[in-house]
């Protein structure tokens, strides 16, 4: 009885709309330095010795286009002094952890919302 019961209300879940999935990984991985307006001035933004960029000035500052090693950055792949030693980047290791279920849905999730919100 109890069962059937779930079932239903999960399928009802499926009827809601779908979250940002770029916006829920930026503001769990991203925001407390890059701060919650994308431009830098996050909480922890003063404790650290390299100011973090304003996210909302990639592509302007390079030549209006958008960077392509924007996902080697924040995968790891591509050193970014800021976020320290890739033994322990400032994010954690959920982003570069090989196999984890979900990692390109949430890395491509979070390029695209770092794509929209580029300054015109």
């Amino acid at each position: 009885m109890y069962f059937s019961g779930a079932i239903l209300m999960l399928q009802g879940c499926a009827f809601a709309k779908d979250p940002d999935l770029g916006i829920i990984e930026y503001k769990s991985k991203c925001a407390l330095c890059h701060g919650y307006d994308d431009k830098g001035d996050g909480p922890f933004a003063k404790q650290l010795k390299t100011k973090p960029s304003d996210l909302t000035l990639l592509a302007k500052n390079n030549g209006g286009v958008f960077p392509d090693d924007i996902q080697e950055k924040v995968d790891g792949r591509k050193d970014v002094d800021a976020h320290g030693p890739r033994d322990m980047p400032v994010w954690g290791n959920r982003p570069v952890r090989a196999g984890e279920f979900g990692q390109k849905t949430r890395m491509k999730a979070l390029i695209d919302y770092l794509v929209r919100i580029q300054t015109k």
